[in-house]
């Protein structure tokens, strides 16, 4: 149902910024020393290669975990929907990868 992915997707956002609050505290950081948080969020759907719809080959991807809802309960800028943003430029949704691969090369 729409409504229950609505609710999970708000859920989740503040599931994980209890996490990051968490993990902060252990490590004696306070969010006013975190630039920016990065939440890939929690995917469940990815099509990464094109199926057509109403005459359309469209490749997609869902994400939940809103990252609005950790920047406001954190207080700390938070950039998501890194999938999203490489798929709209054509990549595979895999956009981490590319770099831990160059990473773990050297």
């Amino acid at each position: 149902k729409v409504q229950e992915i609505s609710q999970y997707n708000v859920l989740l956002g503040q599931l994980f910024a209890e996490a990051v609050l968490k993990g902060l505290q252990d490590i004696n950081i306070r969010t006013n020393q975190v630039d920016i948080i990065g939440s890939h969020g929690q995917t469940i759907y990815h099509q990464p290669l094109p199926s057509s719809l109403h005459h359309h080959n469209i490749t997609s991807t869902f994400q939940i975990a809103d990252p609005s809802v950790i920047a406001v309960t954190c207080g700390v800028t938070t950039v998501g929907d890194f999938r999203v943003a490489d798929m709209a430029a054509g990549g595979q949704g895999a956009p981490l990868v590319p770099y831990l691969d160059q990473l773990l090369a050297k």
